[in-house]
């Protein structure tokens, strides 16, 4: 009896292990879509109005706006590197790594967007 249950405890946490481990791959590679999907929406419809209001001033857009402008593509890179991340190391340290890098690029996505965004607005201080 103690064999079977120790077995079965032992079976029981290895499942719940890997269950934990599938969940996080799939949150970082949904949190680094959506981050992609963000940045272009705003890059597209959005930082335009930031573009034309800053630029009637006859200044310069500052260097990550500048770059959020003109690379906003390379926000796809990001869901592109947790699925090479998920799928190269998938037996070991792959869906781990893979979902705390997809939630570190939708972080670090979201704030350096918000900044790039509002960084003329900061820096139309310096034009009065």
């Amino acid at each position: 009896m103690t064999g079977r249950s120790a077995s079965s405890s032992a079976r029981r946490r290895s499942t719940t292990t890997q269950r934990s481990a599938g969940v996080l791959p799939w949150l970082g590679l949904i949190g680094s879509i959506a981050m992609a999907v963000v940045v272009t929406v705003f890059a597209k419809m959005l930082f335009i109005n930031f573009v034309e209001m800053y630029t009637t001033y006859g200044k310069e857009l500052p260097w990550l706006s500048r770059v959020y402008h003109d690379k906003y593509l390379l926000a796809w890179l990001g869901p592109v590197a947790v699925a090479l991340c998920w799928y190269i190391g998938r037996d070991s340290w792959g869906p781990r790594v893979a979902g705390l890098l997809g939630l570190l690029i939708a972080l670090v996505g979201a704030v350096s967007t918000i900044f790039a965004l509002y960084l003329p607005y900061i820096n139309m201080g310096s034009l009065v």
